[in-house]
């Protein structure tokens, strides 16, 4: 069966249904960060500079962007994903990303966020999309990695 797959620039309806159906590796790292995830991607949204929804089969399966001003050189990346995103492989989840952090790139020549260490999946992928740890970070006792993607500056 063919999953049907578009990514689109994001819009406020899409974080409702994002956080009801939110992976639970998404939502713990949120929880650990002391926040709500209602919360937490609202003010993403708000605060970013470029924003994007996948939805497959018409399901929000993702929302990601970029946070900052633009006279600065670094932005703060985002990525939440809903259970939906499990409907394509990892593989392909990771060239839609690679494709999308391109993009990212020419907005801001570095990128960095925060990323639970426990969350492997995320880390994996962060790794694969070029970006370093620069070490960890604890937030409210838990750990985190601090990744940054710099480009050319």
């Amino acid at each position: 069966m063919t999953v049907r797959l578009k990514i689109v620039p994001s819009v406020v309806e899409h974080i409702q249904p994002l956080i009801l159906n939110l992976r639970e590796e998404d939502r713990l790292e949120i929880y650990r960060l002391g926040l709500d995830p209602i919360k937490a991607l609202s003010l993403s949204y708000k605060g970013a500079v470029w924003k994007r929804t996948a939805l497959i089969d018409g399901e929000v399966a993702g929302m990601w962007g970029l946070c900052g001003t633009p006279m600065s050189i670094t932005g703060q990346g985002y990525l939440l994903t809903s259970k939906a995103a499990t409907k394509i492989s990892p593989l392909s989840f990771s060239r839609i990303y690679l494709n999308e952090v391109e993009t990212m790139k020419k907005i801001f020549p570095c990128i960095e966020n925060y990323v639970d260490s426990s969350y492997s999946g995320a880390v994996r992928l962060l790794q694969i999309a070029g970006f370093q740890n620069k070490g960890t970070v604890m937030f409210n006792n838990f750990p985190f990695y601090r990744f940054i993607l710099e480009g050319d500056i």
